[in-house]
Order: C-alpha cells, then sequence, then structure tokens
C-alpha cells in the first residue's frame, strides 16, 4: 500500500470512528433512573419481550450496528462478559440500527450472539435510537435488578467491573445457592451443546452464503434491467445500451443454470428474454427496438428465480431461528438438556444437508474453471502470429503497387490481395473487440480503393498507396492492445491457478471454500466483462 492510500485508509477510519463516537445528546440522563420501559420483537428467534420482563437481572442495553467500527470493536469485550456472567443473572438486549435485515442477521449468527436483539431496519430512524435519542454509537446502559441505569459509560475493561458490582449487589447474588453438583453437571453439559450448536451454525453458514451471492446478483440483475428500460428504445448512444442488454442476457443465463445445478427451481421452468443480438445480421438500432419488447420477460424470469431461491432460504431462516432458539434456552440454563440435544441432532442434520445442497455445485464449478476459461478465453489464437502474416500482406501489396505498371493480371492479383489484407484486418479488429482492447473503437482500418475506382486510374493507386500507411499504422496500435489484453488474460490464468491450488488445500473446510468461491465469481465476471469490452 503506497503512502497515499495509507492516508486515505486513516481518514476514512478517523472520520468514521468520530461519526460513531461522537458523545450522545442522553449522556447522564438516564443514570439514577429507572430505564424506560419498551416492548420489542426480536428478529432472530421472533420471540416477543419487554424490558420489564427482565427485571431481576442485570441488563446492558447495547445500540450498535455492523457498519460501526467501534461496536465491532467492543463486541468480543461484550462476548466475553456475556459469557462469564449469563449463569449469574446477567442478560444483554442489542439494538441494532442497520438497515440491511439479511447482513444483520448472518452476523449475528456467524459472531453466536445468543441474546436480545431488536433491529427494525430503520438506521438512525430505529423507533428505540429515536425514543432514547441516541446520536451516536455504541451507545450501552447498564441497567440493574430493579431496573435502574447505573452507568451510560461501561465499556473496555469498565463493563466488567460493573457488572461484577450490580450482581453482588443485587438479590441474585444475595439469594443464589451454592450450585449443586448435578446442577453444576447440567451447566457443563449445556456449555458443551452451545458449542454444538456453534458448529451447526458454521455449517448453515456454508449454506447461507452461496444463497446470498445469487441473491445479491438477481438483485444487480433487476437494476441492470431497470437501466436498460429506462433507455430503449431509441438511445442516445446505441452501443453501450447494446452491450448492457447482450451481459444481462448472458448473467441470466448463467444464473438459470447455476439455479437449476443447485436444484433450487425442481420442476419450475424458467423462459428467457430472446437476445435479438444473436443474429449478427442485424443492426444495433432495429436489435434495441427489438430488445425493448424483452424487458417484461427478463423482469418475469428475474421474479421467478427470486421466488426459487426465497423458498431456499425460507429453509434456512426456519433452521438458523430454530439453532438461536436453541442458544438461548442453553444459555438461560433452565431447559431440559435432553430435549436440548434431541432438538440440536435434528437441526444440525438439517444444517449439514442444506449445505451440502447448496456448497457442492459451487465446487463443482470452481473445479471445472479450467474448461471455462479456454472456452470463454482460448479461442483468441496467436494474434503476434496473425499481425505478422498481415504485416507481410502490406508488404507484398507495396511491392506489387510498385511494380504492377499496366499489366492487368498484376492489377487484379494485387485488388485480391489488397482485399484479403483487409478482410484480415477487421476480422482481428473484431477479435480485439471481444478480448477487451480499450483502443479498438478508435481504431482506424483501411479501406479498398479497387473495390470503387478503375484497376488503372493513377488516382486510385495513390489512394491505396494512402491505405496501406494506414494498414501499417492500425498493426501498429493493435499490437500494442492486444498485448494488454493478453496481459491480462494472462493474470486470469495466473488467479486460476492459484484457486485450483488453493482449493486442494481447503479441503472441506467451510470458511475458505466459502472465501473461495466469491474470489471465484468475481474471476468469472471480471473475465466476462473483459471479453465484452466493458
Amino acid at each position: 500500500m503506497n503512502a497515499m492510500n495509507k492516508t486515505l485508509v486513516y481518514m476514512f477510519l478517523t472520520v468514521g470512528a468520530a461519526l460513531c463516537v461522537t458523545p450522545n445528546a442522553q449522556a447522564g440522563k438516564y443514570v439514577g433512573k429507572a430505564f424506560p420501559n419498551f416492548t420489542a420483537t426480536d428478529p432472530v428467534t421472533g420471540e416477543k419481550f419487554a424490558l420489564k420482563d427482565l427485571r431481576g437481572k442485570v441488563v446492558l442495553i447495547d445500540f450498535w450496528a455492523t457498519w460501526c467500527g467501534p461496536c465491532i470493536g467492543e463486541l468480543p469485550n461484550v462476548k466475553r462478559a456475556y459469557k462469564k456472567y449469563k449463569d449469574q443473572g446477567f442478560e444483554i438486549v442489542s439494538i441494532s440500527l442497520d438497515s440491511d435485515r439479511r447482513k444483520f442477521k448472518s452476523f449475528v449468527s456467524r459472531q453466536k450472539m445468543d441474546w436480545y436483539h431488536v433491529m427494525d431496519g430503520g438506521g438512525w430512524s430505529t423507533r428505540l435510537a429515536k425514543k432514547y435519542n441516541i446520536r451516536s454509537i455504541p451507545a450501552m446502559f447498564l441497567i440493574d435488578t430493579e431496573g435502574v441505569c447505573i452507568s451510560d459509560s461501561a465499556r473496555g475493561r469498565r463493563l466488567a467491573t460493573a457488572i461484577e458490582k450490580a450482581l453482588r449487589t443485587s438479590s441474585i447474588a444475595e439469594k443464589s445457592p451454592t450450585p449443586s453438583p448435578s446442577t453444576a453437571a447440567n451447566r457443563r453439559f449445556l456449555a458443551a451443546l452451545t458449542d454444538q450448536i456453534g458448529q451447526a451454525r458454521d455449517s448453515l453458514f456454508g449454506a447461507t452464503e452461496p444463497v446470498q451471492a445469487l441473491k445479491q446478483r438477481l438483485d444487480a440483475a433487476e437494476r441492470l434491467i431497470s437501466a436498460i428500460d429506462g433507455q430503449l428504445p431509441m438511445p442516445r448512444r446505441p452501443e453501450p445500451v447494446r452491450r448492457r442488454f447482450v451481459r444481462l442476457h448472458k448473467e441470466l443465463t448463467n444464473l438459470r443454470q447455476e439455479l437449476f445445478v443447485c436444484g433450487f427451481l425442481n420442476d419450475r421452468v424458467i423462459t428467457l428474454p430472446a437476445n435479438p443480438f444473436a443474429d449478427d445480421t442485424i443492426d444495433t438500432r432495429r436489435g434495441l427496438i427489438a430488445a425493448a419488447e424483452q424487458i417484461e420477460p427478463a423482469r418475469l424470469a428475474v421474479v421467478q428465480m427470486t421466488v426459487a431461491l426465497g423458498e431456499m432460504t425460507s429453509q434456512i431462516d426456519a433452521v438458523e431461528i430454530g439453532l438461536a432458539k436453541l442458544a438461548r434456552k442453553a444459555n438461560r440454563g433452565n431447559a431440559d438438556p435432553k430435549q436440548l440435544s434431541t432438538d440440536l441432532q435434528e437441526l444440525a442434520a438439517e444444517a449439514a444437508a442444506l449445505e451440502q445442497h447448496c456448497r457442492e455445485p459451487w465446487k463443482r464449478q470452481l473445479e471445472t474453471a479450467d474448461g471455462v476459461f479456454e472456452t470463454l478465453a482460448g479461442d483468441g489464437g496467436d494474434n503476434a502470429s496473425q499481425l505478422d502474416e498481415i504485416d507481410a500482406q502490406i508488404a507484398a501489396c507495396k511491392k506489387q503497387l510498385s511494380t504492377a505498371g499496366l499489366d492487368r493480371t498484376a492489377v487484379l492479383k494485387l485488388r485480391s490481395d489488397f482485399a484479403a489484407m483487409c478482410a484480415d484486418m477487421a476480422a482481428l479488429s473484431q477479435e480485439l473487440t471481444r478480448r477487451g482492447g480499450g483502443g479498438a473503437a478508435s481504431l482506424v482500418l483501411p479501406t479498398n480503393p479497387f473495390e470503387r475506382g478503375r484497376l488503372r486510374d493513377v488516382r486510385v493507386r495513390i489512394e491505396a498507396g494512402e491505405q496501406l500507411d494506414v494498414a501499417s499504422q492500425a498493426v501498429g496500435q493493435m499490437r500494442s492492445e492486444f498485448g494488454g489484453a493478453n496481459e491480462r488474460f494472462d493474470m486470469f490464468c495466473e488467479e486460476l491457478a492459484e484457486m485450483q491450488a488453493e482449493l486442494d488445500e481447503a479441503g472441506t473446510d467451510a470458511p475458505r471454500l466459502s472465501a473461495l468461491h466469491d474470489r471465484f465469481q468475481t474471476w468469472c465476471q471480471g473475465l466476462l466483462e473483459t471479453l465484452d469490452g466493458s
């Protein structure tokens, strides 16, 4: 990372931290007073609760968000406190200022935050944030067993100290009997169950991430459809719109294929929009008029695929909620251990089955990426040798132009060779565009003056000499552009080899396979954009 990048990152973190930790308008307002009650529904478990229901416990009210750096920095400390004091009468209610529900639930599940949560998706306008006038986060209020706020600054090391003090002075600490051996054994058993629940959640995350990746791509396809629809049928710049439509058609085709491979479609038949540009003879304007009629079929295909994906999401959510409820019961320590163990075995089996169902197709895709790469990029040919041949054709035409004289046979051969040279250059120009050469659009190709002029006309011969100079300049430009394109493809090839080596090392490691899947999707997208000249 260079000095400028380091400076920008430092500025970003500094400004972000300042926004998060600016003192709250309500600092000190509630300390020493009864903390106002509220009711809410836990978005993770669907459980309804009220703050007053937790009376008799020491409660930490924590306003936070997944995008808040200081909040995430404080999270390990909060988790340690919960693990240490939950059996002594300590509880947490986290109130999130996130707006993305899926991201929030995924984060909570991965971090094993097995306490009460509130999240209505309102961001800074969240109902409870407005009620308590929260202006910055994290904002943490510690409530004693009588419902009185005893601290609004218990963070870091001060948090554990404040919790211990509250528990010592509470009725819970005074009246709690010494645990019997059987109670202690139950707690150890429940602690082991909590670890097993964590393992089941890791398996479920292996199913959640590919599904989320597909959902994000479907959302992106919907946005692309809207962008194209706003410009059809007669855009000011037709070519970029044509490229977007072709890219949309490819993405919808890929999504349908991946949903089918993953088994999400079942018996559904998804009809894709037609691609009018598959016909090479159609001009861009007529193609865009035809494309305008395919916008609604494209939207329908996205809706159908989203519904199919939603069914799998519902299954994952059901298992995720079940595991969250089990974790909550295990943490409270008042549930039947045997029943918890039975329920956990069922949910763990479902989580493992979902992971295998969702992840194996992605793994197979990565294993066959070599073939994908060769199919997409391997037909470019040896462009350097082709350009060498065109250079030789130009030299031969120049020689014939100077020696042909009035010999009709020589002039006819010159016309034929000149036409072949122009056709070869046009084909290479198309190949350069396909491979993402940025300068292909500005490339000036030679024309064949012999097609429209008399063979022995002096002016035609003068123009032919000028066009041969144009051809030489175009060859030089194409050498440079193909060099850049080939370097990009070499980079794709090297990254593919790295991913294949990492796949061999990853084995069944879900987090590594998940990261590898994301990297492969980015690799495919980058390759397709390069091929499309985007």
